[in-house]
């Protein structure tokens, strides 16, 4: 019995019958001529034929889902195939076959598919470009029995810095965050900076274009592939070095040296996006601060580039050695320049299909302090607040008084007392209120001038004596004077308006009773 219902059994029974006479009258042929069906002898069962491109071992990690080459299949029999699959596999460079599920193939069907690799970290390790020897096995059922097909086929693999610039993202390969090297790079530079008045991720961009002109990196372009030659050819193949090589050997060209700052910000949480010039790539950085807080961002349009909502800031790492401030500004020019043929490439896209291969286990050895760089670079971060500052100023200068009065409480969250009480006195020329008379008197209890905070806040409770905060930082300012009979009489008047405050300014109740 070959099938439990029996019209069934007996059609495969006489299938069977007749393939097995086919296939010694083909055997008896000797397969000189073609059979009766029009297929043609002398050729294998199952023909395999297989086409694959170069290998950057690099993006190794890429080809599992991009193609490497094509597989072709054809049945040269009057037979369907059923369940044909293929598994790729080569000698070192794979832990596993990486497999392909092609199904049924049809009697005198062809079918094509992509053919992926899935690379171990081995193929890392070549040091030279190099012909490797896969080994393709296609498996499939021939009237019930499997059978298997094998072939070799050579592959060229370059070693892990070459790069073609055909897809320019295909950079983020060399994007190297999770590097040990590359992150204690990154932490030595930037972790003696904590508060700041500029914008957090300036702060630690700077740091860190600072600290690679420290540790002697300079630019120098490639001497056989020059970027400002290959960026646009999509068949020469250029070298790149990995950020951890860039600081070992102390010197890159431009797509070195991007790649370096790019990955160290990255390690610190710093999104970042190239920008491919003609002729030339560098990048920038996102400060996260939204487009609409453009004036609190404190520099002006033609310093930064607006993307997706937010303010980036870009950079020209050839001038690593010079200043953050000198590498910002020439980048902001060149964009403005050439705005029109800059294309942005968007790492954080790139890296999920460019992912950057595991590198053997390495530790930064070398150390940049914030002295080193303060040292270095004097007075860099000063000169920029007060160039926020002045920026800023000037345009809530121009906003009437509401304006001002934004300003007053600028200069005073920046910590410029002097300036913050220079704008109160303007401002009081214009309308003294009871809000104005608190801030004053907040700017001058900062000062530890409380006598004058305590006038302030006294106009205050006069102006509006049902304000409960005025009492609240009279009694405070009292209590800093050691007064506390007048800072518990200021205290019970904010009670009775606002029983409330008790709970609110608990710590103040206690320093008052003790």
């Amino acid at each position: 019995m070959v099938h439990i219902n029996e019209d069934k059994g007996i059609e495969i029974s006489t299938r069977k019958s007749y393939e097995k006479m086919y296939d010694e009258i083909i055997s008896a042929m000797g397969g000189m001529e073609k059979d009766v069906k029009g297929f043609a002898s002398g050729l294998p069962p199952l023909e395999v034929s297989i086409k694959t491109s170069e290998v950057f071992s690099s993006g190794y990690k890429a080809y599992a889902k991009n193609p490497v080459g094509e597989i072709t299949v054809k049945n040269n029999t009057p037979r369907p195939f059923g369940s044909v699959k293929v598994a790729l596999s080569i000698k070192d460079y794979t832990d596993y076959p990486t497999e392909l599920e092609i199904g049924e193939l049809p009697s005198g069907g062809t079918i094509a598919k992509p053919l992926n690799i899935v690379f171990n970290g081995s193929v890392v390790d070549m040091t030279d470009d190099t012909f490797v020897q896969s080994e393709v096995k296609v498996a499939y059922f021939d009237a019930g029995v499997e059978k298997t097909v094998v072939k070799t086929h050579p592959i060229y693999v370059y070693e892990k810095h070459a790069l073609v610039w055909d897809d320019k993202g295909k950079i983020a390969s060399f994007i190297t965050p999770k590097d040990p090297v590359v992150s204690g790079f990154a932490t030595s530079a930037a972790g003696g900076y904590r508060a700041a008045k500029l914008n957090k991720n300036m702060v630690k961009a700077r740091a860190i274009f600072a600290a690679m002109g420290i540790l002697g990196l300079e630019y120098m372009e490639d001497p056989n592939n020059p970027y400002s030659v290959v960026y646009g050819l999509t068949n020469v193949v250029d070298f790149v070095q990995f950020p951890r090589e860039t600081l070992s050997r102390k010197v890159g060209d431009c797509d070195d040296l991007t790649s370096l700052y790019s990955s160290a910000l990255e390690s610190l949480g710093v999104k970042t996006k190239l920008l491919d010039a003609p002729g030339h790539i560098y990048m920038m950085f996102d400060t996260e601060v939204s487009e609409l807080d453009k004036v609190e961002f404190g520099f002006p349009e033609k310093a930064y580039i607006p993307f997706n909502g937010t303010i980036w800031i870009p950079v020209e790492t050839t001038l690593v050695g010079s200043s953050f401030t000198e590498a910002w500004n020439k980048a902001a020019a060149n964009y403005l320049k050439e705005k029109d043929k800059t294309k942005i490439i968007d790492l954080s896209e790139a890296m999920q299909l460019y992912k950057s291969p595991n590198l053997p286990p390495e530790l930064f050895k070398d150390k940049v302090s914030k002295d080193d760089i303060e040292s270095r670079f004097p007075g860099e971060l000063e000169r920029l607040e007060k160039e926020r500052a002045s920026f800023i100023a000037s345009n809530l200068e121009q906003g009437g008084y509401y304006g001002l009065m934004e300003l007053m409480e600028f200069y005073a969250f920046e910590g410029m007392l002097d300036k913050a009480i220079e704008v109160s006195v303007r401002l009081m020329d214009m309308d003294k209120n009871a809000t104005l008379l608190n801030n004053a008197g907040n700017i001058h209890y900062l000062k530890k001038d409380y006598d004058t905070a305590i006038k302030y806040y006294k106009e205050a409770s006069l102006s509006e004596p049902d304000d409960a905060g005025t009492y609240v930082n009279l009694a405070r300012a009292y209590l800093k004077k050691e007064s506390k009979k007048e800072a518990a009489e200021a205290f019970e008047k904010a009670l009775s308006i606002d029983p409330k405050v008790k709970e609110t300014y608990g710590g103040i109740y206690v320093e008052i009773k003790k």
